[in-house]
Formats: structure tokens, C-alpha cells, sequence
């Protein structure tokens, strides 16, 4: 089994929205974004390369189901990065890694990381007052939508609007708990 530890970071060229990280044998996956590319998005995935005379390069997986890749990359020890392209604004898709060896010997797969292009990242949020605001961010000059929801169960419309933007709600102190999300427009 090809042994070491690999830093990948999917990387947006505009903003930087979040980051998640997922360690699968000793390979430690962070996806921070993806940047777009027209009609289609794409995903740009960077890493430190592994010292480790034991690996040989790194296998990334994508599919559009769980655990169901239908799209490899195999990128050589010295790479420290790669691109996954033809991605679908709007369509879930799930990333995993393998290191593999001089003999084609792969790791186990890595925990998944999902990625949705076009989805909202909510961010610098504030609260003053009576008041919540918080910058919704996605693909520039998309439309997303603000929810809004005081049991996660029962969700109203509170403003539609082009990316990026400020959301403020006001009148806060009316609910006991209010939860919000964003999500790309049709």
C-alpha cells in the first residue's frame, strides 16, 4: 500500500467560501471551493506534495452518488495540483482520494468530501440589536434565495437577490431561534 500524507485544497479563484477536512489513511483531503469556467464549473484541487519514497502519485475520484465514482484523475508524486472539470452548476458531486505505490497498489478511499458548484456560502455574520446580517456568496451575478425558518421544518422566502449580497433580518428579537439558508435560483 503507498503510504504518506497529502494536503489537497479545492480552490476558488475569486472567494474563498469554507473549508472542510476529511483524513483517510494517511492522506488529509480540505476542499475550500471551486472556480468556474464558463458553461461548465470546475474544481481546482492543490496540495504539499508527499516526501515519502513510497508514492509513487495520487488517484482523485468524482462521481454524483456516494461512494459511486464514475471519473478518476491520476496525478504523478511531484504534481500539487489538478483540475476536475465539466462540472454542473446545481449537481452534487463527491470527491475522494487514493495514494498508490510503484505497483499500482491504492490506499483505501478517503472519506468523501460534496461539493455543490453554485451553492450559497453564508458568511460575515453579525448581530446588533434587534437585527442578523450576514454576506451571501456563490457564482457572481447568480440569483440565490434567503430562507428563513424558526423549527427547520417550515421554511418562508425572505429575499432573492444577485450574488454576492447582504441579507439583514430584522426584528430577531420576536423569535426564540431563527435558522437561514441560501440556495441557487432556477
Amino acid at each position: 500500500m503507498a503510504a504518506g500524507m497529502l494536503r489537497l485544497k479545492v480552490v476558488r479563484c475569486k472567494n474563498v467560501f469554507s473549508n472542510f477536512k476529511i483524513i483517510f489513511g494517511s492522506i488529509l483531503l480540505s476542499l475550500i471551493f471551486s472556480e468556474t469556467s464558463g458553461a461548465a464549473d470546475s474544481v481546482k484541487i492543490s496540495w504539499a506534495a508527499n516526501n515519502s519514497s513510497q508514492v509513487a502519485g495520487y488517484k482523485i475520484f468524482q462521481g454524483t452518488s456516494s461512494r459511486n465514482y464514475t471519473k478518476s484523475v491520476k496525478v504523478s508524486k511531484t504534481s500539487t495540483n489538478t483540475t476536475m472539470t465539466g462540472l454542473t452548476t446545481g449537481t452534487t458531486y463527491y470527491f475522494a482520494a487514493t495514494s498508490y505505490d510503484s505497483k499500482g497498489n491504492q490506499s483505501a478511499y478517503s472519506d468523501e468530501i460534496v461539493f455543490t458548484p453554485g451553492a450559497a456560502a453564508l458568511s460575515s455574520a453579525v448581530r446588533s440589536a434587534n437585527q442578523f446580517s450576514f454576506t451571501v456568496q456563490g457564482l457572481s451575478g447568480k440569483k440565490y434565495v434567503v430562507m428563513a425558518s424558526t423549527d427547520l421544518r417550515s421554511w418562508t422566502i425572505c429575499k432573492t437577490n444577485t450574488s454576492p449580497f447582504q441579507f439583514t433580518a430584522t426584528n430577531t428579537a420576536a423569535y426564540k431561534q431563527q435558522f437561514f439558508k441560501a440556495y441557487l435560483a432556477n
